[in-house]
């Protein structure tokens, strides 16, 4: 997984707060940056958990020269 050198980290809460929070941002529409998006999903069987996975997105920023910036 790639990232960039700033990274911001949500987690999910119950109230969507952190949802609404990375929903709501986005380059500016004169910048060079572009969104991707990338879900990912993880195994936690090596912590002894079985039967859930940890999943979520990752929320990528990147410039004109496909250079991670947030």
């Amino acid at each position: 997984m790639k990232l960039a050198p700033i990274t911001v980290f949500m987690f999910r809460d119950s109230e969507g707060f952190a949802s609404a929070i990375s929903e709501a941002l986005y380059p500016n529409p004169s910048s060079s940056f572009t969104r991707q998006e990338d879900p990912f999903q993880l195994s936690l069987e090596s912590y002894g958990i079985k039967d859930h996975k940890a999943s979520g997105n990752v929320i990528h920023y990147v410039d004109n020269h496909s250079i991670y910036k947030v």
